[in-house]
């Protein structure tokens, strides 16, 4: 049986049920397969002199399929290095943190060492010094705990 031609403007195309079982055993063959065909043209033949190094390489496809070639691969993305500007973020969220926590034992320190309206000059030295001490200290450690999940980020399976 004849099928209508898939072009109208060419009636002389007529697709019989062969036609159509062969298209229909094609696709199901290169699902089952899980991956699509390469064009035509295939890959330069790799040259005789080639350095050894070359040769080692896994080989290159000119044109990488668009499906892992078996479906339980995982696919694991390459990883990025570390960008400078996310640690100088970290880095001023923790100085942030830092001075506010210096601010909070600042005024718990004051209140509480506060005798008839003057703070002892040992003190107040102290007090002068916490702000920095601790924006440094926040810094330090916001940029370890990003190190210490970074790591383990890159060391955890990928389910």
């Amino acid at each position: 049986m004849t099928k209508t031609p898939s072009d109208p403007h060419n009636p002389g195309e007529a697709r019989t049920d062969s036609d159509e079982a062969r298209t229909d055993a094609a696709l199901r063959h290169l699902k089952a397969r899980g991956q699509w065909p390469q064009p035509s043209n295939p890959a330069p033949p790799a040259p005789q002199h080639a350095p050894a190094l070359w040769l080692a390489a896994e080989p290159v496809t000119p044109y990488p399929s668009a499906r892992p070639s078996c479906p339980s691969a995982s696919i694991q993305p390459a990883p990025r290095p570390r960008s400078a500007w996310r640690s100088v973020g970290i880095g001023a969220l923790g100085l942030v943190g830092g001075v506010l926590l210096a601010l909070i034992v600042q005024d718990l320190l004051a209140t509480v060492f506060l005798r008839d309206g003057t703070i002892p000059i040992p003190v107040a030295l102290v007090l002068g010094f916490l702000m920095p001490a601790f924006g440094v200290l926040g810094v330090v450690i916001a940029i370890l705990i990003d190190n210490r999940n970074a790591k383990r980020r890159s060391e955890a399976p990928i389910r």
